[in-house]
């Protein structure tokens, strides 16, 4: 929060909640490569071991991210990447059009017709994207591990054996069978629209702490944001909002 904030005001110095959209760039060129560094100092500081941290938005997961930002500064110039990048038409069109891929992907609201974004709308679609970023990394390198282990002969555990439709699966607790589910769903919105779901249990499937939220929201009758905060239960119809259940 601390770092976005430093960065945001590089933007907006009168601190009026509002940037020009079309600065949106150079403020996500800023973020990366301040996890970076951050990155290189939680390196040092553990001898090396720090590419699984969470840090800042981990923007730095994605390479053409990262190399997206370097491009955009000159950083790194002498690289073989940036090289590469530095004399191939064809690699430059793929930089851009992944950062347009990324800034569609945000779905950041705009103010003064299509002219501004506001700041708190840009810190929670980061970190949204932090989320999601990280959640396919960490599948990305699960499958990898199981993948090279079966290849090894290595010995797997039960759940890296495990697959859905098995009985093995069908034989855990329903805590246990959501936790799989999430390890396996290479995307996090399958997983934050499971917990979602999670609203409309009864009984001792129903969490509290979603119950209470629905219950709340209910009651102040206050309007939904998107139509994940929908949920139809055969012919009951729950409205919530989704953002606080993504916040909790």
């Amino acid at each position: 929060m601390k770092k976005f904030k430093e960065c945001w005001t590089t933007y907006d110095p009168n601190a009026t909640g509002l940037i020009p959209v079309d600065l949106i760039k150079q403020l996500v060129v800023d973020l990366i490569l301040a996890e970076l560094k951050e990155l290189k100092f939680l390196s040092d500081a553990n001898d090396g071991d720090a590419e699984d941290e969470n840090v800042l938005f981990n923007m730095r997961l994605d390479p053409k991210m990262v190399v997206f930002a370097k491009w955009e500064r000159g950083l790194d110039d002498d690289s073989e990447v940036m090289q590469k990048v530095k004399k191939s038409e064809s690699l430059q069109r793929q930089v851009a059009r992944a950062w347009k891929k990324f800034v569609s992907s945000l779905r950041i609201p705009t103010y003064n017709k299509l002219k501004h974004y506001q700041f708190h709308d840009t810190l929670s679609a980061l970190v949204k994207q932090g989320f999601i970023t990280k959640h396919a990394h960490d599948h990305a390198q699960r499958v990898q591990r199981i993948e090279e282990g079966r290849n090894a002969g290595i010995k797997l555990t039960k759940w890296e054996e495990m697959k859905e439709d098995s009985y093995a699966f069908k034989k855990l607790e329903i805590a246990e069978q959501e936790k799989f589910l999430d390890l396996n769903s290479p995307d996090f919105s399958t997983v934050v629209n499971r917990i979602e779901e999670k609203a409309l249990r009864k009984g001792t499937e129903e969490i509290h702490k979603l119950k209470m939220m629905k219950e709340k929201r209910k009651k102040a009758d206050e309007p939904f944001i998107n139509n994940l905060d929908k949920f139809i239960d055969g012919k009951t119809v729950e409205v919530i909002d989704s953002s606080k259940i993504i916040g909790a």
